[in-house]
């Protein structure tokens, strides 16, 4: 049996996902698939971190196989799909899993993200708006807050470190169990949005250094089946966006209703402030130290199999045929690109200086190799588009979702 592990993003439910893992449904008994829709991490929980919301999933996970094996299903292959902040917790869960040994007894397939912030949400310093966003984002979000800027000390030092790691800086170490087990997957695919995405930026969710979207311009390789699944020409400089009579509407009505939007906005962040800060002192739980497990699943030396010596940026992209008829080869190959693995480099960079650290989390990151799906959504917040969060409201993105399936089950 497949069992395929799902997981909501921040303040989220289960229920954000019903509508892609039903179409999954659909192939339950053709692909003898069993589907876990985490439920121990919803809405506030999310907040406690994302080492203790990969601890609770941990334990789902295990607890649902020997449920089934109670049944007479036996688990041979796993997969995740992990959306925003849930393909982060999947991460850390597969990292934990590595280092029980688990996956020497059941397959790693897909490790699939879909707007994930992989390098977390932390500014580009050096201006005022960078500083109040890098040190706010934890008041709000709590624990998991600090983790997504980086400006936790969660793990323990590593091998010759001397210092306490950012949890995403740890998870990305090519010398530490995340990254192995990230490895293992005989696919790894994320799908970012390139434009209207404003909780998961395309750099973050693409793995990318730089958004290549707004300098290049946009091409719809098959626009007729996947009019939203976009890549970039680059031998084209993207024009000027321009105001269209939409955004000069949407413009217009939010300044006549900014009176009462506006203290509406207010008051609903007090609200939501004051249930965190209650969650916060009554329910939210102790955190131990329980992360030194980490240390006796690191290794000094890196051995990277079947790699080129190579660093990302001087890796070429290329593009992937997988068995389509001829007359859709072609624009089929076009929607994705494949980073084929390289060697990653080891050394950490100073952690003061956030951009070597972010551009190192790039580097190595890329290093297991990924197929990367890019989405050019129209809503404005293509965030919860991408995967349909209200269908009645996103049935337009529904290809998205198909062709997320497609790739998903493609051999």
């Amino acid at each position: 049996m497949h069992l395929i592990v799902a997981h909501h993003g921040l303040w989220g439910v289960p229920g954000h996902l019903n509508y892609l893992l039903s179409e999954i449904e659909k192939l339950k008994a053709e692909k003898n698939l069993y589907i876990l829709n985490n439920h121990r991490n919803s809405e506030l929980k999310t907040y406690d971190g994302i080492d203790v919301c990969g601890d609770r999933l941990v334990e789902q996970i295990e607890e649902t196989i020997l449920e089934l094996e109670a049944t007479g299903l036996k688990v041979t292959m796993i997969s995740f799909i992990g959306y925003s902040l849930g393909g982060l917790i999947n991460r850390f869960a597969i990292g934990k899993l590595y280092a029980k040994g688990f996956f020497e007894l059941i397959k790693p397939l897909n490790f699939f993200t879909i707007a994930t912030p992989h390098l977390g949400v932390k500014k580009k310093p050096g201006n005022a708006f960078s500083y109040v966003w890098n040190n706010s984002v934890g008041f709000f979000t709590l624990r998991t807050g600090l983790q997504f800027v980086l400006n936790d000390k969660d793990f323990p030092p590593l091998g010759a470190d001397k210092e306490p790691l950012p949890l995403l800086l740890a998870m990305c170490d090519p010398r530490g169990p995340f990254y192995k087990a990230l490895k293992l997957f005989s696919k790894r695919i994320l799908f970012a949005n390139t434009r209207n995405d404003f909780t998961a930026r395309f750099t973050t969710s693409a793995i990318e250094s730089t958004n290549k979207f707004k300098k290049y311009r946009t091409v719809v390789p098959n626009p007729e089946k996947y009019p939203y699944i976009v890549t970039i020409d680059e031998s084209t400089k993207k024009e000027p966006e321009r105001w269209t009579m939409l955004g000069i509407s949407y413009a217009a009505l939010f300044t006549v209703l900014s009176p009462i939007l506006v203290p509406f906005i207010v008051g609903f962040a007090s609200y939501n402030l004051m249930k965190r800060r209650n969650y916060r002192l009554k329910e939210a739980p102790e955190i131990p130290l329980a992360n030194d497990w980490v240390v006796n699943h690191f290794a000094e030396k890196v051995e990277i199999e079947d790699a080129t010596e190579l660093n990302s940026e001087t890796v070429i992209p290329v593009t992937v045929e997988r068995g389509e008829k001829p007359a859709e080869a072609d624009s089929a190959a076009q929607m994705r690109t494949v980073i084929p693995p390289y060697k990653p480099p080891t050394q950490l960079p100073e952690l003061k200086d956030s951009l070597a650290c972010r551009q190192w989390m790039v580097d190595t990151l890329n290093s297991v190799g990924w197929t990367k799906c890019f989405a050019g959504i129209t809503y404005t917040n293509a965030h919860a588009a991408i995967v349909a969060r209200t269908p009645a409201m996103h049935e337009p993105s529904f290809h998205v979702i198909d062709f997320m399936i497609q790739e998903f089950f493609s051999e």
